[in-house]
């Protein structure tokens, strides 16, 4: 391996040593600063229960997962793990999406978001 290499190595050897010494709410702050300042809102999801919903089907059972393997009981679907939990994360990332999206496009409109109204017919903004 040559000095480059080697010198590359170290840098991001320090920096995954830096990142994963930071506690989790040192992190969040950091994303969010980071989002704040190229004008993009950060969405938390809660992931309960992800691990164990089939990504396919939408069973949900403890028996779905087994280590890094995820098995559906209900249709059989088989997947990584932490691949099926990622693609439950973003159905609810998406829908979380389009409810804000809803919600600001009704108080645009001089509407209230459970309710509706008669508000004015300017457009909404594309986000």
């Amino acid at each position: 391996m040559g000095p480059a290499k080697k010198k590359k190595k170290g840098k991001e050897k320090k920096f995954r040593r830096e990142l994963g010494s930071w506690s989790a709410v040192e992190l969040e702050k950091f994303i969010e600063y980071k989002a704040e300042d190229a004008g993009k809102k950060v969405i938390y999801i809660n992931p309960k229960y992800s691990p164990q919903k089939c990504s396919r089907c939408g069973y949900v059972s403890k028996e779905n997962r087994h280590d890094s393997v995820f098995k559906c009981k209900n249709c059989g679907f088989e997947l990584n793990a932490d691949l099926n939990a990622s693609r439950n994360i973003e159905v609810i990332r998406v829908s979380e999406y389009f409810r804000l999206l809803s919600a600001s496009q009704s108080l645009l409109f001089n509407e209230t978001p459970l309710t509706g109204g008669a508000g004015d017919q300017r457009q909404a903004p594309k986000l």
